[in-house]
């Protein structure tokens, strides 16, 4: 079976990547965290699929990058914390855009 191929862009966005990092890097910080979170789970199941084909080297480098996103996940997730408590408006907008819906 051959090797899947790793996408150099991101399907259905136009942009540029650094632009796509601007984009998340302005979200909301518990959003990103979710993000972050999202990497980790992804990598994780990369490397355990290249741990599966015997590519002990890549799986481990992979592990290594699921810890790093681990670690930023709890860290933008500290910073969220700090800011919470001036997000009120962000929260009452958003609840009551979802109980429009």
């Amino acid at each position: 079976m051959a090797d899947r191929i790793h996408e150099t862009e991101v399907p259905h966005y136009e942009g540029e990547l650094f632009e796509l990092a601007r984009i998340i890097g302005r979200m909301r910080y518990d959003r990103v965290a979710v993000f972050f979170e999202a990497l980790s789970a992804e990598f994780a199941r990369q490397a355990d699929g290249d741990f599966g084909r015997g590519r002990n080297q890549l799986g481990r480098k992979l592990q290594v990058m699921v810890k790093q996103m681990d670690l930023a996940e709890a860290e933008m997730t500290k910073i969220w914390k700090l800011c919470e408590p001036y997000a009120q408006a962000d929260l009452l907008h958003e609840a009551q855009a979802k109980e429009k819906r």
